[in-house]
């Protein structure tokens, strides 16, 4: 189903790539959009490795973001569940080289809106942590205040790979 990767010398193991899912702040979630377009959207996120997340043990772990319930993306995921999310985590350009030092991960999954309220509490409560560390409290505030008003997604990994430049493959 998932291409194997052609330059496998350059590929990360997937340890590697969920420490990059881990520590990077942002990504690209790209779907099936409108008119047959491609729709790729820069968003905040947090990786839940496998068993971390409330709805049960994906073996390669979700992605989890938050949006408005309405718009262009929940229109495409709506309509087509499937999507992938692209993170870079090193992107260093090396001009004598005429080459690019880098490391990027993709996720391929399927995308489930999460409904239970104490599921997206919960996935909220762990966003809140990601990007606002030591602000537990003030998160929970905000969650109780946006709780019903916000769409809570969890891309189900299916398929997860990473490659890096030639360049760090060989150290």
């Amino acid at each position: 189903m998932f291409r194997p990767m052609r330059r496998t010398k350059q590929q990360l193991e997937l340890e590697e790539c969920a420490r990059i899912l881990k520590s990077s702040t942002s990504g690209v979630l790209a779907t099936a959009g409108a008119e047959g377009y491609p729709y790729a959207v820069p968003l905040s996120y947090v990786y839940l490795p496998e068993g971390a997340s409330p709805h049960g043990a994906m073996p390669l772990g979700s992605i989890i973001f938050h949006c408005s319930p309405r718009g262009h993306k929940i229109e495409a995921l709506e309509a087509n569940p499937k999507a992938s999310f692209c993170v870079i985590s090193q992107d260093v350009p090396i001009p004598e080289e005429f080459a690019t030092h880098y490391a990027s991960v993709i996720a391929f999954g399927t995308v489930r809106f999460v409904d239970d309220p104490s599921e997206k509490r919960q996935l909220l409560t762990a966003l809140g942590a990601k990007y606002s560390p030591g602000l537990d409290n003030e998160a929970q505030e905000e969650i109780d205040h946006f709780l019903k008003a916000t769409c809570v997604a969890s891309l189900d990994i299916e398929h997860l790979s990473g490659k890096q430049a030639r360049a760090l493959a060989e150290h």
